[in-house]
């Protein structure tokens, strides 16, 4: 009997021990929420037992700036499922034609600060920065509206020519990558040139001449078009010139140097997709 009564005592004392942890746990899960925080396009889920967004930030040490971008009131009651957005305002240096100027932003790609630019620009037609890059404090984004193209009902999809810096040394042959789409395949007659001799530091569509810009006649490759040239590299047809007609195609060069030695060749261009 004494061993009956001991076991039944145990089982009583486990079971009350196993009821009250069962009631805590669904207790701080009462109190508890499961939230969704996303910071500069980083999301991921959190617990929280904050009773507002302020708290929830306030427990993962998080402390608002001015200018940053929060997507609720701090005084916004948590619940489960809630999603909070937090944009950091980020600094960096915008660069449109020859306009040059230093701007706050809360966008988190290089894609979603042009499109939060169009009211005040327009749209862009060219950028040398990734769209999908992440925008950080400090970097430079540089973008080109064509103002010389005709305008067309439906809108000219955003280009991306990366930003090569200073002109590599001319090469005799350099096929296109094995990920660009080429549309098409022809060969021209091309020359070289540098802004400032015998021509404008502007092209014909407005955009501000150098390295990767080329001239073209529209009627065989039209204005805005990117192309790959063998021996030079990706670049955009965003110039004219009263000699560049029929199959000739003229490449923009930094240094007189560069033009003069690059000369006068026949050179494959590759007409890239959109």
């Amino acid at each position: 009997m004494l061993f009956s009564f001991t076991k039944a005592r145990l089982t009583k004392i486990f079971g009350a021990i196993l009821i009250g942890l069962t009631a805590t746990i669904l207790g701080l899960s009462c109190f508890g929420k499961s939230v969704e925080l996303s910071i500069n396009g980083e999301g991921k889920t959190v617990f929280s037992f904050a009773s507002n967004v302020e708290g929830l930030l306030r427990e993962r040490d998080i402390t608002l700036s001015e200018g940053d971008w929060l997507s609720l009131e701090p005084t916004a009651p948590l619940k489960d499922g809630l999603i909070v957005v937090l944009n950091r305002e980020k600094t960096v240096t915008f660069i449109v034609g020859e306009e040059k100027r230093v701007v706050n932003t809360t966008a988190n790609s290089v894609g979603e600060f042009l499109e939060s630019k169009k009211a005040e620009h327009g749209s862009f037609d060219l950028t040398f920065n990734d769209p999908d890059e992440p925008i950080k404090t400090g970097m430079v984004i540089k973008a080109i509206r064509l103002y010389g193209l005709a305008k067309t009902d439906s809108p000219r999809k955003l280009a991306y020519l990366p930003d090569r810096g200073a002109p590599r040394e001319i090469i005799s042959k350099e096929p296109p990558p094995s990920d660009l789409k080429i549309k098409k395949t022809i060969t021209l007659t091309a020359t070289a040139y540098t802004p400032g001799f015998d021509c404008g530091y502007i092209t014909a569509t407005g955009a501000k001449a150098g390295f990767g810009i080329v001239a073209v006649d529209p009627r065989v490759i039209p204005l805005g078009t990117k192309v790959f040239v063998e021996g030079y590299g990706e670049a955009m047809a965003l110039d004219t010139g009263g000699a560049i007609k029929g199959s000739r195609i003229d490449l923009c060069y930094e240094t007189y140097d560069e033009a003069i030695r690059f000369g006068r060749r026949k050179v494959t261009v590759h007409i890239l997709e959109d």
